[in-house]
């Protein structure tokens, strides 16, 4: 309940009005008794929310649980994993190496990562334009001479 008042913007439910409605909803919740499955491998979490979005209030008759279950279902939506983060942080670990660890992050090794991540078959099968060839001969040898 913390994250709905720290990422409101994010929810469908604006006004003190509405907050007003989710935490009541959300107390109504916390003091219902939901039989759990034994088998806790079992638990679908979407099915879950989806029958608690159809539980009906017997006073008005409109959805108990309705903007309880649509903030559910927008955090069912997030991605629960790290793996791209962990993926370009070992990319970052293969090209940064023993021999090669002077490679600004913000200069030789963005860009490495940047043609790595943004192409789809690897570096090698690359074959640069023309004019990128003919411009790296003169570039190389104006390097070559000021060092």
């Amino acid at each position: 309940m913390v994250l709905f008042f720290r990422f409101q913007e994010l929810l469908p439910f604006h006004g003190p009005e509405e907050q007003d409605k989710v935490s009541e909803e959300f107390l109504e919740y916390q003091l219902m008794d939901i039989p759990m499955p034994q088998d806790p491998t079992t638990f679908n979490v979407e099915e879950f929310w989806g029958s608690m979005s159809s539980i009906k209030s017997k006073v008005t008759g409109l959805s108990q649980f309705g903007r309880l279950s649509k903030i559910a279902a927008l955090v069912l939506v997030l991605l629960h994993s790290n793996a791209d983060a962990e993926r370009v942080f070992s990319m970052v670990g293969l090209n940064k190496t023993k021999t090669r660890n002077s490679l600004a992050l913000d200069g030789t090794l963005s860009s490495i990562m940047t043609v790595k991540m943004a192409g789809q078959e690897p570096c090698f099968k690359w074959e640069p334009p023309t004019p990128v060839l003919k411009a790296s001969k003169p570039a190389t040898n104006t390097y070559n001479k000021q060092h």
